[in-house]
């Protein structure tokens, strides 16, 4: 009769196996929640880092196109540039 025992046994551990997938199928599924939501914040600090690096640089054109109205002006009226 030891081929009736083991039907039990093969039954238990397959048992324990499909439970085993399946908690490390709902880690996964919420590891993978986490890196979405992790994206979504990065995406949106990306977005906020671009928004800053263009307005800087429409600043320094702003700055740049006063200097040389500055320096143009000096140049008619004799004056020292500012460059």
């Amino acid at each position: 009769m030891q081929g009736s025992g083991q039907i039990p046994d093969a039954v238990t551990k397959l048992v324990e196996i499909i439970r085993e997938v399946q908690t490390s199928s709902t880690e996964m599924q919420q590891g993978a929640t986490e890196v979405m939501n992790e994206i979504e914040i990065l995406k949106r600090t990306t977005k906020e880092i671009t928004g800053g690096v263009e307005e800087i640089t429409s600043g320094v054109r702003e700055i740049t196109l006063a200097v040389s109205q500055v320096n143009d002006l000096s140049g008619k009226t004799g004056k020292v540039s500012c460059l």
